[in-house]
């Protein structure tokens, strides 16, 4: 048990670049439907990022959970009314729907607010620049990530009732930045106060698998 603690850190990287390699590789070789997949990774990915995480109290866990939850409800109120991100639904390669958002989407704002967040705290030591910072940094991964989304079915974005795969409207990433500084703010103060080595490898991976797949494209 011992020795396993003191390897969890190596043992999950080697986990990540498994993971994610594999999904490159299928890519690679013309095997897409890898991407269909891709819920399985929010998942692993959030598992693996919180067991690497120290000091848990009962305050840091409500408030990721309160992350995941704001963020789903965004979600849901976007699907169905266009009016914070634009007009977009979600297709099937995230998995299972409620209120026609897939459930992952929750875990997908919790890992991103928290790696961006956490590079925030690493860089600078005022909570406000922190939080900026972060949603600077999500909204950036957000530019990465719409392109691939569209490509593999994760959602499609609509104007007008009319798909427009290639046309992301600003509302979304300005809604991003917007939504992000008030979930970085939930979480700042319990995160610069807690420990994590395994942000790093997670957020530099991610950046990683979603620009390769932007040149691949």
């Amino acid at each position: 048990m011992i020795k396993l603690k003191e390897n969890i850190l190596p043992i999950s990287v080697i986990l990540l670049l498994i993971f994610y390699g594999v999904g490159l590789v299928n890519v690679l070789i013309g095997n897409e439907s890898i991407m269909r997949l891709s819920y399985l990774n929010l998942i692993i990915s959030t598992l693996v990022l919180f067991t690497n995480h120290k000091s848990w109290n009962a305050r840091i866990i409500l408030n990721l959970i309160l992350v995941g939850l704001f963020g789903y409800t965004l979600e849901v109120i976007g699907v169905h009314t266009g009016v914070l991100f634009g007009e977009y639904t979600y297709g099937n390669a995230l998995g299972f729907k409620v209120f026609e958002v897939p459930l992952v989407m929750a875990l997908n704002w919790v890992i991103l607010s928290y790696i961006t967040l956490k590079f925030g705290i690493y860089l600078f030591k005022s909570n406000a620049v922190s939080v900026i910072f972060a949603s600077a940094i999500m909204t950036a991964l957000d530019l990465l990530i719409e392109p691939v989304a569209v490509r593999y079915d994760f959602w499609m974005w609509f104007e007008h009732g009319l798909e427009t795969p290639n046309s992301i409207p600003i509302q979304n990433y300005i809604a991003w930045f917007v939504f992000a500084i008030i979930l970085n703010s939930l979480l700042v103060s319990d995160l610069r106060k807690s420990s994590n080595k395994f942000w790093p490898y997670l957020l530099i991976t991610m950046t990683v698998f979603f620009v390769t797949l932007n040149f691949l494209s």
